[in-house]
């Protein structure tokens, strides 16, 4: 008879510690900013007294919302302040400003320079920009035939990007804020992930090409920041009007503050879109886990998870992460790299197209969308119901965008009876095929275009009535 192995004495112990800490190891994304605490105040109350008191003062406010941040002396404990502080009067809230890094901060595996240092030409050069599989697999050509995001405004909350990259000629809104610097030129600097926001900042004029951007430099070029520069950057972003949030960036602990914002952009309609992390565990990620924020995981060219990605039952949809190839920062301006980080863009971008097609579209609509066109049939089969690992499916960017425009036939931007007698003509009496895809006017998606199609443009039209 066998007996079953047993962990004893201090190795049980030592493992059961390791389990017990493991989301405080991880990236320590539960250290808090040596010295400095946030604090919500009621509307009218000011936090100069409160600095006073412990011995410190206002280095930064968010007017907008009561919301400061303070430093203390490092002469009295955390728990101390944050007990002392929460007993005044008119305090909301009190948080410690906690640190926060970008998931590919500890990834062994980093970005791959294109030492070919390829040249840019607009839709064609470099070749493996247009032409990799990422894109071509959830169909963003054929979606930018539809829509290319003309009319949106992206906000990027990262680390700065490299205006003079020859790929993003007129593609900044503006020279966006930089928070770790605090002034108006959110231009990247040198450090071990100076090309983080610049490759996020590829992937998404990969997906929607006539996009505006708005760069928020919230990290460091070692891909290190903090609760209050996030929480400035998104509050930033809603009153510059942003029609979309990347965030590709995660952390283990909840955050009162970066919460309250969260709510702030979706009651301004905002589409928020969060990386959830590259530890392979499936601790929930924050912002990914607030009420409409679109959280993604990343999936290698096989449609599988990759290896790296966080997943849980907080995840909406994934998307391509692996052998991303994109724009650097600095000599060779090209390179492939893996992450959520470079997943969460490809949403962003599709949330773009879809807003340039139907502006009124909120929050929580294009939230519903990009999860009920994902693409839940993947090439090792179907994903399950409430999948942890994969949410809804992977992002789909052509379906994203032609259930829209379905049946607009003439591509007048309505759907009416015109279009049943474009179509009618077509079937018929050999007239032009429907503008921009022939897939428009295939209503039911069997390939060709028929009477069967036109039937159920008819039913369409007349069921709106």
């Amino acid at each position: 008879m066998h007996k079953r192995k047993t962990f004893r004495g201090k190795y049980r112990i030592a493992f059961l510690l390791f389990i017990m800490l493991l989301p405080t190891v991880i990236l320590g994304t539960n250290t808090p900013v040596p010295g400095q605490i946030i604090i919500g105040l009621n509307e009218g109350e000011s936090p100069d007294g409160i600095a006073q008191r412990i011995d410190g003062e206002v280095i930064g406010s968010i007017s907008d919302i009561d919301t400061h941040l303070l430093s203390f002396s490092k002469s009295r404990s955390l728990n101390d302040i944050i007990e002392d502080i929460s007993s005044q009067p008119g305090v909301k809230f009190v948080q410690p400003d906690y640190m926060m890094f970008l998931p590919e901060v500890e990834q062994i595996s980093q970005e791959f320079p294109d030492g070919n240092r390829p040249v840019y030409v607009r839709g064609i050069s470099p070749e493996t920009y247009y032409k990799q599989p990422g894109a071509y697999n959830i169909g963003v050509d054929s979606a930018n035939l539809i829509s290319t995001g003309e009319n949106t405004l992206i906000a990027v909350i990262d680390n700065g990007v490299d205006f003079n990259h020859p790929l993003f000629k007129n593609a900044f809104v503006s020279s966006g804020y930089d928070y770790i610097d605090s002034d108006d030129d959110a231009s990247t600097e040198p450090g071990s992930l100076q090309s983080h926001g610049t490759f996020v900042s590829s992937v998404i004029l990969r997906v929607a090409p006539d996009c505006q951007i708005l760069p928020l430099r919230t990290f460091n070029a070692e891909g290190i920041g903090n609760c209050f520069a996030i929480a400035s950057a998104i509050n930033r972003a809603i009153e510059d009007g942003a029609d979309v949030i990347n965030m590709s960036f995660s952390m283990y602990r909840p955050s009162p503050l970066i919460e309250h914002l969260v709510n702030e952009a979706v009651q301004a309609g905002v589409a928020l879109v969060a990386a959830a992390g590259n530890d392979s565990c499936d601790i929930t990620s924050y912002p990914g886990a607030y009420n409409y924020v679109l959280a993604v995981s990343a999936i290698d060219q096989t449609d599988y998870l990759a290896t790296f990605s966080n997943y849980g039952d907080y995840i909406d949809v994934c998307a391509p992460g692996v052998d991303i190839y994109g724009a650097l920062s600095g000599e060779f301006e090209w390179g492939t790299w893996s992450g959520t980080s470079f997943a969460a863009p490809f949403v962003s971008a599709t949330c773009a197209l879809v807003t340039d097609l139907k502006p009124g579209w909120k929050t929580r609509r294009i939230w519903n969308h990009i999860k009920a066109t994902a693409n839940s049939n993947l090439q090792w089969g179907a994903v399950p119901l409430d999948d942890s690992q994969y949410g809804d499916g992977c992002i789909d960017v052509y379906e994203a965008v032609l259930s829209i425009i379905k049946g607009d036939v003439n591509g007048d931007g309505e759907v009416n009876f015109l279009d049943i007698d474009y179509l009618n003509r077509h079937v018929n009496m050999s007239g032009p095929e429907p503008i921009p895809l022939h897939s428009v006017g295939d209503m039911d998606r069997s390939g060709i275009i028929d009477s069967e199609d036109i039937s159920l443009l008819i039913n369409k039209v007349y069921k709106k009535k």
